[in-house]
C-alpha cells in the first residue's frame, strides 16, 4: 500500500527544548537595552543550560517545563491554524502550502492516474496571492476551455473576481 510522504503526525515538543527556550528568555529578560541577547545557537550558553538541565531530577525537569510546554503547544497550534494579520505572511504561507499540495497531487497522479484540476484564488483584495491553476493532464485544461470558452488562467481570474466581489450564490 502506498502512503503519503506528508507529515501526518507531529512530534511532541521535548522538555529539553522547552527548558532551553525558557532559560534563554529568562536570561534575555534580565539584560539591559543594548546588551547582546542570548541565543540558542550560542554553544557556550547552550552548554551551560545543558549542565543545569542534567543536574535536575526528572521531577524537577517536569515541574520546570510544564507551563512552557503548554505555551509552546499553543504557539504551534496558532501557527498552524491562526489567521495571518500581515498580508505578506499570508502570501508566503499560501505559496508554500500550494507548492506542497501540488507536489503531493502530482505524486498521487503518478501513482494512481487520478486526474486533478485545482484553482486557488484570493477572497480579499488586500491579499497578494495571484490566481493559480494546476492540472495533471492537458485534457482538463482543454475541457475548461471547451466548457467555459476560457483558458484555465482566464477562468481563475474570473473566479477570483467573483470571490473578491463578495457576491453570494445560491
Amino acid at each position: 500500500m502506498q502512503t503519503t510522504r506528508l507529515q501526518t503526525t507531529k512530534r511532541r515538543t521535548s522538555r529539553w527544548n522547552a527548558f532551553l527556550s525558557k532559560e534563554i528568555q529568562r536570561r534575555n529578560a534580565a539584560l539591559d537595552d543594548g546588551e547582546t541577547r542570548a541565543r540558542v545557537s550560542d554553544g557556550e550558553i547552550t552548554r551551560e543550560i545543558a549542565t543545569q538541565w542534567k543536574a535536575m531530577s526528572e521531577a524537577e525537569q517536569v515541574a520546570a517545563t510544564e507551563d512552557v510546554l503548554k505555551e509552546l503547544h499553543e504557539r504551534q497550534e496558532n501557527h498552524k491554524r491562526g489567521v495571518h494579520t500581515v498580508p505578506i505572511q499570508a502570501f508566503h504561507d499560501t505559496r508554500a502550502t500550494i507548492a506542497t499540495i501540488q507536489r503531493e497531487l502530482e505524486d498521487l497522479h503518478t501513482r494512481t492516474g487520478t486526474e486533478v484540476l485545482l484553482f486557488v484564488v484570493r477572497a480579499d483584495t488586500k491579499d497578494y496571492t495571484v490566481p493559480y491553476s494546476f492540472y495533471t493532464n492537458k485534457r482538463l485544461a482543454d475541457y475548461v476551455l471547451f466548457a467555459t470558452q476560457n483558458t484555465t488562467s482566464e477562468f481563475a481570474l474570473k473566479l477570483e473576481g467573483y470571490c473578491v466581489s463578495g457576491m453570494q450564490g445560491e
